[in-house]
């Protein structure tokens, strides 16, 4: 059994970065692969004008770096949580693949310049940067049929693999309000915030109490998703969409837009072609349960079975 070190995602505040950690430690060793894993220190701050604060990015950063490049020998598989913000840890990668051909990485695919209103997007820099990553990595896992084509007509020449996301809520008790929507993850362009004022007007014209999920804790929007109804994405492009997953985990009818990754994973009945059309959604959408590409154990195993076969 090959030994497996981990490549964290940059630890911000508010993000699932500790858990998403976590949880890869937790399925490889369940899978009996000897796991070695950095120490970064405390989670980062998010900044209000950039993705994170560049001083503690850099930190962090150099102390994976550091860690890694002495602690890497043959054989080994180097997993990376976040494919393609890798930020300084990638010059070690390159380094590993060139002093050492037999050490293989594996990196998971979040997002990236070539999505719709990214961080990155419209950033020639960005995607020469990724493209060259691509040519480091073995092998890149995705959560979606829709994001592997979008990563593909990107990066023609990568190996993506499909392993979906895993949507891992706790039972929480609450009563269920009929009126209560969540506006889910609308914290950019990218995911609709142009649209919340007109959305929220169109609801409340139907009767419906809206809440916009962006900006709360991770318990608290969980909290909210379970007493509420109805769960909204307003989403221009979106390769999982874990908020909407996770309402959906506690109960809510997911009302969704007929674009992006969301054909794949919802019933045509809680499919939405305009803004206008949400109201008549609203009427037809079903219940249902969580994505398969969702499900925690499904995840695992096709996680573990790629790397387990990896050559």
């Amino acid at each position: 059994m090959s030994r497996i070190l981990l490549v964290p995602m940059l630890p911000i505040k508010h993000r699932y970065s500790a858990w998403w950690h976590r949880w890869w430690e937790k399925i490889l060793k369940e899978a009996n692969f000897k796991v070695c894993v950095p120490q970064t220190g405390r989670p980062i701050s998010p900044d209000p004008h950039l993705f994170t604060k560049v001083r503690d990015s850099i930190r962090h950063d150099l102390k994976v770096a550091c860690w890694l490049l002495p602690r890497a020998k043959p054989h080994d598989v180097v997993v990376v949580l976040d494919a393609f913000w890798t930020g300084i840890p990638a010059i070690a990668l390159t380094y590993l693949k060139l002093q050492v051909p037999s050490i293989k990485v594996v990196a998971y695919a979040h997002a990236g310049s070539y999505l719709y209103g990214d961080i990155t997007s419209g950033s020639e820099g960005h995607h020469k940067y990724e493209e060259a990553l691509t040519q480091i990595y073995d092998l890149i896992f995705v959560a979606s049929e829709y994001h592997k084509k979008k990563l593909l007509a990107a990066y023609p020449k990568t190996l993506v693999k499909v392993v979906g996301f895993p949507v891992v809520v706790p039972p929480i008790q609450a009563k269920k309000d009929a009126r209560l929507t969540v506006l889910a993850s609308v914290r950019s362009i990218q995911k609709g915030l142009d649209k919340v004022e007109t959305v929220t007007r169109l609801l409340k014209e139907a009767g419906l109490k809206v809440k916009v999920g962006a900006g709360l804790t991770q318990q608290a929007f969980w909290n909210l998703c379970a007493r509420a109804t109805y769960v909204i994405s307003l989403a221009e492009e979106e390769t999982f969409g874990l908020a909407v997953a996770e309402a959906v985990a506690l109960n809510c009818i997911p009302i969704v837009p007929n674009k992006a990754v969301y054909p794949e994973l919802y019933p045509p009945q809680n499919l939405y072609d305009s803004i206008e059309q949400i109201k008549e959604t609203l009427q037809r959408a079903i219940k249902c349960g969580v994505p398969k590409l969702g499900d925690e154990k499904l995840v695992g195993k096709a996680i573990v079975d790629a790397l387990s076969t990896l050559k």
